[in-house]
């Protein structure tokens, strides 16, 4: 039986390498628009479309101020979209109007490695 330490965590498999994430973490843009619209439904509990304002108050858009916007930085590189090593500018993230123009912010911060064509 492997070892553990008192959470219950196994000891005795190591970090996965950075290598088998990057070959591992193929993501396509139709693919990012869907995780996108699914990040904003769990953070915001709306209902999330591509044309969705971000800024327009509910139901036509997201209430969202530049700041919000800049704030989804770490949920996208650290929660949502880390499995493709996401690198997004916040700055670029504000400057979206929409949904779909945050999903492309989003994949422009997706390194070429872990795109699908």
């Amino acid at each position: 039986m492997p070892k553990s330490n008192k959470t219950g965590k196994n000891l005795t498999s190591g970090p996965r390498k950075k290598s088998e994430k990057a070959d591992s973490a193929k993501i396509s843009q139709i693919e990012v628009e869907d995780k996108t619209a699914d990040m904003l439904e769990d953070i915001t509990g709306f209902e999330i479309h591509d044309n969705l304002d971000l800024r327009a108050r509910y139901p036509g858009g997201l209430e969202m101020n530049d700041n919000v916007i800049k704030g989804l930085k770490d949920p996208i590189e650290h929660k949502y979209f880390t499995e493709c090593s996401a690198v997004v500018d916040e700055n670029n993230l504000a400057r979206s109007k929409n949904v779909r123009g945050l999903s492309d912010a989003i994949w422009a911060g997706i390194p070429d490695v872990n795109k699908k064509y």
